[in-house]
């Protein structure tokens, strides 16, 4: 099974646009999750009060999940659940090099960190920019992280429990 994992705010963004090509994956992406242990890893200090967070992760949630999003509520069910795991996002000076030479956006960086430092290093974005298809298998390379669509994920789950 797997532990944990780490999910681009885009995944959840999708998840309430039917305009989307991924909506479709990033809702059954959610529903799975509800449905297992796996939690949502983010960066230390998350707090679901926009005025004690100090998690960049949570705090981009905030910024884009707003109150009658399907992902809003869903964040927040699984902070009430308690789970959300806190994972360092600081990773050694030789890695955080590493990263920022292969992505640019600086909070895309702070996704990969906290999915370097996961358990099960999954991150599940469809940000096909930052994470090209080209950076998603040096990324995987070079620190061991897989970054799936929300379908992909999911087929993982579906794996991970045949097995």
């Amino acid at each position: 099974m797997l532990e944990d994992l780490v999910v681009d705010t885009n995944v959840f963004v999708h998840a309430s646009n039917p305009e989307v090509t991924y909506c479709g994956e990033a809702r059954d992406l959610m529903t799975a999750l509800e449905t297992v242990a796996t939690v949502l890893s983010v960066d230390e200090g998350f707090d679901m009060d926009p005025r004690r967070n100090r998690s960049l992760i949570l705090g981009e949630y905030l910024e884009n999940l707003h109150f009658g999003m399907l992902a809003f509520a869903f964040v927040s069910t699984l902070a009430s659940a308690g789970r959300i795991k806190e994972v360092p996002r600081s990773v050694s000076s030789a890695v955080s090099r590493q990263v920022n030479r292969i992505i640019a956006n600086r909070r895309d960086r702070t996704f990969l960190k906290v999915a370097i430092n996961s358990q099960d290093h999954l991150l599940a974005s469809h940000d096909f920019t930052d994470f090209s298809s080209r950076k998603r298998v040096k990324i995987e390379d070079i620190f061991d992280v897989r970054i799936k669509t929300a379908g992909e994920a999911l087929n993982l789950f579906a794996n991970n429990h045949a097995t």
